[in-house]
């Protein structure tokens, strides 16, 4: 007899298969953008075009 799946199951499965598709995506875009303010904000800083003139 096969097992029946309360339909509360089956959401609670969807709902962490779609959390595990999400969480590494979010992590990198998280990390793209902090990675880009951080370089936006030390670039003016090391800018070796005004350092030579």
């Amino acid at each position: 007899m096969p097992v029946l799946y309360t339909r509360s199951q089956v959401i609670r499965q969807q709902t962490d298969l779609l959390s595990n598709i999400i969480e590494p995506a979010m992590l990198l875009i998280t990390g793209l953008m902090t990675g880009s303010i951080v370089i936006g904000m030390y670039l003016p800083m090391f800018n070796p075009g005004e350092a030579i003139f």
